[in-house]
């Protein structure tokens, strides 16, 4: 533990007492190591001899352990002597038997008693080989034992002298500690010593640097500025242990409160703590509407995003511009420096700080002291009840995820009142960026953006989404996709990111549908819809499952249609009837056909009504041809009248009834000749025929009537 003063005298007073208590406490540890070498010593010797006593013990037992494997070999030997010798007598007495009765036996039992005696002698050797096996086997049995017991002795007497050299050394060891302690307080408090000094110096100048009723402001910029000497209390573990997954570097943690240092009080705080500024979410200026969002980090990154963001200013209708604008001064009342005029908070401006001021409290991030750790271990900390942190300036939270290079670190940035989070292996940012604009008399523009990665979500439950504005609009693809794919390669350094026009799938099951656009209290002026494609295809259910009813209704002032196209083919097959009405003030139908035009309907039966004051059929055709198959009837409730305008010829194979109801008069501008190749007859009440000339040409003109009158 150190600790600090704010007085250059009383630094340097202090930095001189820890030194000398550093002399004296290395003193006490030189003497403790004096003091310990004696029994470090004697603990050497008997160590080296524990070490000879052991490595004598360890060659005695692998020569016992070869002398009882020889033992155990003339032992095998031995045993096969003597049942070899066993079966040489039994061969001898059955030989001496077989003699005795005859039968030549006298030369078997020569041969057999060789055999034995063979045998006997083999064994007699054997019994020898194993005694003398034995007896070197005891012998070293009794050297291995000597040896154990030397082993153990010589162990003992390494304990006692561990025994005797452990406190020393123990002594000595902590002596050291407290000195190191010792030289590294000495140090910190030299360096204060230092600082204090150096500070006291620019207090006598003009430098900026003015002291008052415990009140520090620095006016100038340089970085060997941004840093107040102070009181500090520190705790120190350095070197605590070697990091046990590289086995190289040793590892410190400390805390340190009050005013902070210049230098690093571990290996890896300073460079870690460099990461800040190295990496950030995209941050600054504004992208513009409708197009996409630009994802380049600003260079360079400032400490927080909010240090570069354009902002509203408290009580004024314009965002600052870079070079600051209209904005509120420290020197204004606390009410507008703290964007609550009349006790109302201001929207969207939140602190109200100049481009200037953001980045002055930023710049001292480090000097301004407070509390500072590190630990270039583990770091765990564990809450069982609540947990409360509130933080009036910014947070920044930094993970480089087990590697160096900051900008492919990942974290969130919580400054100026948003938070944008970031993380360049998947997305820069739930939101890359928030920058303020004058839309909806002021508010945040939030920009997000996933850059060359396989996204996939799961929802499972009700989804509700509700949309205003001004505007919304959803692009997908583009029609400059070539060049997009390549400039955006270029642009990154040759590294693929998707700008291709994606394949689209859109798949939907659910119990019921329902779309609608404006409503009757409220229509949307205009609906226009686009389509561009080289092949259009729409499927409403299918042959083994139909829709059991599909309605289409319109209402409408005017409606059009336009089809373009090189042909049209529409099929429609109904199993049953098929009912069409039109009802309209007026109808106008237009075809026109460069080719031929062939209708074909084909029904049990068709019945056509028209009901109309008038109606006129005009066709202007070279050659009209109607042909009627089977009994063909009209009945006309109206008069009627039919003007042809050239050559006309009626022909009927078959019957012809014609029934008239009425007056009927025919025309006829032009002669008229009536063939007939059977009988003619007319029965008619009275008949008037007008001609100016007559003629009758008959082979027979039969005339019956109860009055004929030829003539006036």
């Amino acid at each position: 533990m150190a600790t600090g003063n704010d007085s250059a005298s009383t630094a340097a007073a202090d930095a001189l007492q820890k030194q000398e208590a550093a002399t004296k406490a290395q003193e006490a540890a030189d003497a403790a190591k004096k003091a310990a070498a004696g029994p470090a010593a004697a603990l050497t010797q008997k160590t080296e001899a524990a070490a000879v006593a052991k490595r004598h013990a360890e060659i005695t037992q692998v020569h016992a352990d070869a002398a009882q494997a020889d033992l155990a070999a003339a032992q095998a030997e031995k045993a096969a002597a003597d049942q070899e010798t066993a079966k040489a007598y039994e061969a001898y007495q059955a030989a001496q038997a077989q003699g005795a009765y005859g039968g030549g036996g006298g030369y078997a039992s020569a041969a057999a008693l060789q055999t034995l005696q063979a045998a006997q002698s083999k064994a007699d050797r054997a019994r020898a080989k194993t005694e003398a096996a034995q007896s070197k086997a005891d012998a070293a049995q009794t050297e291995l034992k000597d040896a154990n017991e030397g082993k153990a002795k010589a162990d003992e007497a390494a304990k006692q002298a561990k025994e005797a050299a452990d406190p020393s050394q123990k002594a000595a060891d902590e002596a050291q500690t407290k000195a190191d302690a010792a030289k590294t307080a000495a140090d910190s408090a030299a360096e204060a010593a230092a600082a204090f000094a150096d500070h006291e110096t620019k207090l006598t100048t003009d430098e900026g640097v003015n002291v008052g009723a415990g009140h520090v402001d620095v006016l100038l910029t340089d970085e060997e500025v941004k840093y107040i000497p102070g009181k500090y209390f520190l705790i120190s573990v350095p070197e605590f242990a070697k990091d046990p997954l590289d086995e190289k570097n040793m590892m410190t943690s400390y805390i340190r409160l009050g005013a902070s240092s210049r230098t690093k009080e571990a290996y890896w705080d300073k460079f870690l703590e460099d990461k800040i500024r190295e990496s950030l979410p995209p941050g600054g200026h504004l992208s513009p509407t409708r197009k996409p969002v630009d994802a380049t980090a600003e260079d360079p990154r400032p400490l927080f995003v909010d240090d570069n963001r354009v902002r509203r200013i408290a009580g004024e209708g314009a965002p600052a511009a870079a070079t600051e604008g209209p904005m509120v001064t420290p020197d204004s009342p606390a009410a507008d420096l703290y964007n609550e005029p009349n006790g109302a908070p201001a929207p969207v401006a939140g602190h109200s700080l100049t481009f200037a001021q953001r980045k002055e409290h930023s710049d001292w991030l480090h000097g301004r002291g407070g509390w500072r750790d590190h630990s270039d271990g583990n770091r765990i900390t564990t809450t069982w009840g609540d947990k409360v942190e509130v933080i009036r300036g910014n947070y920044r939270m930094l993970v480089l995820g087990r590697q160096d290079d900051a900008k492919l670190a990942a974290g969130w940035d919580v400054s100026g009142n948003n938070i944008q989070d970031f993380s360049p292996a998947t997305m820069p940012g739930a939101s890359v960026r928030v920058e303020y604009t004058e839309k909806y008399d002021g508010s945040w523009h939030i920009q997000n953006t996933i850059e060359g990665v396989v996204s996939s979500t799961n929802f499972a439950g009700d989804f509700y989404e509700y949309h205003w504005g001004n505007h919304k609009e959803s692009i997908t693809g583009s029609e400059l996709e070539a060049a997009m794919e390549k400039d955006y390669k270029a642009d990154n350094g040759g590294t693929l990111v998707p700008r291709a026009n994606p394949v689209i799938i859109e798949k939907t099951w659910a119990k019921s549908m329902y779309s609608q656009v404006g409503s009757e209290t409220l229509e949307v002026p205009s609906v226009v819809e686009k389509q561009w494609a080289r092949e259009v295809r729409s499927y409403e259910g299918s042959a083994g499952h139909r829709a059991e009813l599909k309605y289409d209704e319109t209402w409408a002032t005017k409606i059009e249609g336009h089809t373009h196209a090189g042909s049209t083919e529409d099929y429609t097959d109904v199993d049953g009837s098929i009912t069409e009405s039109t009802t309209a003030a007026s109808i106008t139908e237009s075809t026109r056909v460069s080719g031929a035009k062939l209708g074909t309907t084909m029904a049990a039966s068709i019945t056509e009504m028209t009901l109309a004051g008038a109606k006129t059929d005009l066709s202007l055709v070279g050659n009209n041809l109607e042909m009627f198959m089977g009994l063909t009837e009209e009945f006309k409730l109206a008069a009627a009248l039919e003007v042809f305008l050239g050559a006309k010829a009626d022909i009927t194979l078959g019957a012809v009834f014609e029934a008239t109801i009425g007056a009927k008069a025919e025309f006829n501008l032009g002669p008229r000749t009536e063939i007939g190749a059977e009988e003619k007859e007319e029965v008619v009440p009275i008949k008037n025929e007008v001609h100016l000339t007559q003629n009758i040409l008959a082979v027979s003109l039969n005339l019956t009537g109860a009055i004929i009158n030829i003539g006036l």
